[in-house]
């Protein structure tokens, strides 16, 4: 329990370092959900 404990503070330090980075992240992140999403609908024929 300590040990996951720690990793979630370490990972809220990380994101309080790079909250000007996350947004970036997030839109690519959405961006490749969006363009698989897109290629899977265009391999199955739905427009």
């Amino acid at each position: 329990m300590k040990r996951i404990f720690l990793r979630v503070l370490l990972c809220l330090q990380l994101l309080k370092l790079s909250l000007v980075k996350i947004p970036l992240f997030f839109l690519v992140f959405l961006l490749r959900i969006q363009s698989k999403l897109s290629f899977v609908w265009l391999s199955r024929g739905f427009y």
